[in-house]
């Protein structure tokens, strides 16, 4: 779509529009984008359409082949687990921050979208328990107070919701998720960053579950 002469950063403007495209399925896997047609259909010069495509290429979400093509990428068959086990690691490093960093309006917000994650998982509604997930972990990004880290999760968040947007993949068993859930709003409750972390890779299959618990 056309954007505005008087936005500011302007390709800024192009990758968000470009981006979002690739993720909603607007430009789908395979899809040629022709710099000259993309300048015309947005309004802008060909050198902000430039500098998207080679930031969206660096987060693979387009190839630029050697003939001067530029297309939309098909993530591999691993993409979805591979995203699953690294949002593991990331959003457990994220909530160790945020649980002592988080203000008491956040850490409300979080309990709530973890409430809803909880009710979610119950009733084994997967779509809605992707939707609460994707606005917990962004309170949670919020909360840590971390330039470096939202501006990792700015760009690298782009790629992983692309790779998981249609999969939903999940590794524990609904009641395991639940005992998981339990201990991640305890330890958040508690600002215990360490014990947040830890059960947030058990739900992400990348600890192992307590026998104990089981």
């Amino acid at each position: 779509m056309p954007i505005p002469a008087s936005t500011a950063g302007l390709a800024d403007a192009v990758y968000d529009q470009l981006a979002h495209a690739i993720i909603d399925g607007s430009l789908p896997p395979g899809e040629r984008l022709r710099i000259n047609e993309l300048a015309e259909a947005m309004e802008v010069s060909r050198t902000p359409v430039r500098e998207a495509l080679q930031r969206l290429a660096r987060l693979h979400l387009v190839e630029i082949v050697a003939s001067r093509e530029t297309r939309v990428t098909t993530p591999p068959p691993t993409a979805a687990v591979d995203t699953f086990e690294y949002t593991g690691y990331q959003i457990g490093i994220t909530a160790n921050m945020a649980a002592r960093r988080m203000t008491p309006d956040e850490l409300t917000h979080a309990i709530e979208r973890l409430d809803n994650m909880m009710e979610a998982s119950k009733n084994d509604d997967l779509d809605r328990l992707y939707t609460e997930a994707r606005e917990f972990s962004r309170i949670l990004a919020r909360g840590a107070r971390n330039s470096v880290l939202i501006g990792i999760l700015r760009e690298a968040g782009l790629a992983m919701e692309r790779n998981i947007r249609h999969t939903r993949v999940t590794v524990l068993p609904a009641d395991r998720r639940l005992v998981a859930y339990e201990h991640i709003k305890a330890a958040l409750l508690a600002r215990d960053g360490t014990a947040a972390e830890h059960w947030l890779r058990i739900q992400h299959g990348i600890a192992e579950f307590p026998a104990d618990e089981a």
